[in-house]
């Protein structure tokens, strides 16, 4: 499965997170985490495990009782996946446009700065001078006069 197929809804996602924190769960411990943080019923909960499992997004171990809950999937591919997805609705020169924002945004750790920085310099050396839209005529205004 490459990262762009990952389709995990917003409901899905707060299920995926505690399974990710936790790595191995029972639904059981699904159920009390999610009753603390949102007004789900147990069979709202079932359902979503079970659509979870069916796409392929979490393992089920039923050697043991009660069964074992894991991903399948790592929640740095998720985000990616959705991050990418997003991307590729934009127009090629509002990218840059939109990383600026997400770092002007968010926090960042002196480590994770200088890790950017060595990576535009690396980028910098083969960018172009300037990015050339690729959407189709009607997809941004590029291509208005």
């Amino acid at each position: 499965m490459s990262s762009t197929d990952i389709t995990i809804t917003p409901t899905e996602w707060e299920i995926m997170r505690m399974v990710w924190a936790e790595q191995t769960i029972t639904s059981p411990k699904i159920l009390e985490l999610s009753s603390n943080l949102f007004d789900w019923k147990s069979s709202t909960v079932k359902t979503l495990i079970g659509r979870l499992i069916e796409k392929g997004y979490l393992n089920k171990d039923t050697t043991v009782r009660p069964m074992l809950l894991s991903p399948a999937i790592s929640e740095e591919e998720a985000n990616y996946s959705r991050i990418d997805e997003k991307v590729s609705q934009m127009c090629t020169k509002d990218r840059g446009a939109l990383i600026t924002h997400l770092i002007e945004n968010n926090e960042l750790s002196i480590d994770e700065i200088e890790e950017m920085i060595h990576f535009l310099k690396e980028k910098k050396q083969t960018a172009p001078k300037t990015v050339t839209c690729l959407c189709p005529v009607g997809q941004c205004s590029c291509h208005i006069n």
